[in-house]
């Protein structure tokens, strides 16, 4: 559950009080490895997107990163990505209930 994140979401706030990002003050392709991770929290599961109060540094975080060139095009094409595939899994599962019902 949402709790077993907090020691993670804990741990990266506090290098980035410390930090501008993940490595330092330069962007590292750590940087582009986790913001993916954080963002599907804050798109797809709402109660984790208010967890993240807790985590000033980390918001701020995904603020600039919102300003590296290249961000917001990826970030589109990966929620699009990600609803379509939220979608699709939620169709399969309609169907197979469907199916799984008995005739009345």
């Amino acid at each position: 559950g949402i709790e077993n994140i907090q020691p993670m979401l804990k741990y990266y706030n506090d290098i980035l009080e410390k930090n501008k990002f993940l490595n330092g003050d330069e962007i590292s392709l750590a940087d582009f490895m986790f913001v993916p991770e954080v963002d599907q929290f804050v798109i797809f599961v709402p109660k984790i997107g208010d967890l993240l109060e807790k985590y000033p540094h980390i918001k701020s975080y995904l603020e600039r990163m919102k300003e590296v060139k290249g961000y917001t095009a990826n970030f589109e094409k990966m929620t699009a990505f990600m609803a379509a595939m939220m979608k699709a899994k939620e169709e399969k599962a309609a169907a197979a209930a469907a199916e799984a019902k008995p005739a009345e």
